[in-house]
C-alpha cells in the first residue's frame, strides 16, 4: 500500500510503509507563490496517483516515476477518483469548472478520458460537492451539501447527454467525507452539522442494493470529520475533533479498536 500527503515544501509525498520508499512529486501551482494540493487519489492497482492543484491535475506513474497526464483548466477540485480500469478520472468540487467560471452555490464534476487527456463530460449542478467516486457499473457517486447544511449522496447516470439522478439519499446535514471500499461495492460517509455527541454520524451504503437504507456505524466521539477503509476492506476508520482514531469491522460495524490522537485529525 501507499500513502499520499502534501507537505509544506510544495511537494506531494508518496510513502510506501512496507519498503519505506518515498517519492516526491512537485505540486502544480498557479504561480510560484501559491502551490497547493486540493485532492489526491490512487488507482486501484496503486500504480497511478492523481493530484489536483491550482488550475490543473497531474497524473503520475509511481512505478516509472514520470508524469503521464497534465489535465488543465480545472479549479477548486475537492475530490478525485479513478475508474476501476484506471482509464478514467473524475474530479468534483465547488469550483471544478473545465470551461467557464462556476456560478456561486454550484458545483461540477468532470470525467476525464486518460487515453486522450480530454474531458468526456463536465456537468454543472446546485450545491457544494465534497466527494466523488465511481460505482462498480461506472456510474458517478457524488456527495455534498448546501450552505443551509442540508446534504445528499447521489448516484448519477451519465450515459446520456444530460446526467440523471438514479438514486438520491437526502441528508439532514452536510456530507463532509466519503470513502469507497476496495471492492467498490460500498461507500461510507461522514455527516456533520451538529455540536452534540451523535449529531455527526458515520454510515455505510451498499452500492449493489441502492434501495436499501444505509447502516449506521457508531461514532463514539463528537465531530468525526474523515473516514476511510483499510486496504483489505475489512476495517472502517474514522477520526476528527474527538482526537481518536476509531476502527470498526466493516461487516458487523462494531468497534474493534480506538487509538488516542494528540491532535485533531482532518484527513486520513
Amino acid at each position: 500500500g501507499r500513502v499520499g500527503f502534501s507537505s509544506d515544501d510544495d511537494h506531494l509525498i508518496v510513502w510506501s510503509p512496507e519498503t519505506d520508499d518515498v517519492l516526491r512529486i512537485a505540486v502544480p501551482a498557479a504561480d510560484e507563490e501559491n502551490p497547493w494540493v486540493g485532492a489526491v487519489a490512487f488507482s486501484k492497482d496503486g500504480r497511478l496517483v492523481a493530484l489536483a492543484g491550482a488550475g490543473q491535475i497531474i497524473v503520475w506513474d509511481i512505478v516509472d516515476q514520470r508524469q503521464l497526464h497534465l489535465l488543465q483548466g480545472t479549479h477548486g477540485v475537492a475530490s478525485l477518483a479513478f475508474s476501476a480500469d484506471g482509464q478514467k478520472l473524475i474530479a468534483g468540487g465547488p469550483g471544478n469548472d473545465t470551461f467557464n467560471e462556476t456560478p456561486k452555490g454550484k458545483s461540477r464534476f468532470t470525467v476525464w478520458d486518460l487515453a486522450t487527456s480530454r474531458p468526456i463530460r463536465s456537468d454543472l449542478y446546485d450545491g457544494i460537492t465534497s466527494g466523488v467516486a465511481f460505482t462498480p457499473g461506472d456510474q458517478v457517486i457524488e456527495c455534498g451539501g448546501t450552505p443551509q447544511k442540508r446534504g445528499w449522496i447521489r448516484v448519477w447516470d451519465t450515459s446520456g447527454p444530460t446526467p440523471l439522478v438514479v438514486k438520491d439519499w437526502p441528508q439532514k446535514r452536510m456530507v463532509w467525507s466519503m470513502a469507497q471500499s476496495p471492492d467498490r461495492n460500498t461507500i461510507t460517509t461522514v455527516l456533520i452539522g451538529g455540536t452534540e455527541r451523535g449529531d455527526n454520524t458515520v454510515s455505510v451504503y451498499d452500492l449493489r442494493a441502492i434501495d436499501q437504507a444505509p447502516r449506521p456505524v457508531g461514532a463514539a466521539f463528537i465531530w468525526p470529520t474523515t473516514v476511510t477503509f483499510s486496504p483489505d476492506g475489512k476495517t472502517i476508520v474514522d477520526a476528527g475533533f474527538g482526537r481518536h482514531f476509531n476502527m470498526y469491522n466493516s461487516t458487523t460495524h462494531r468497534k474493534v479498536a480506538s487509538l488516542k490522537a494528540e491532535y485533531v485529525t482532518n484527513s486520513i
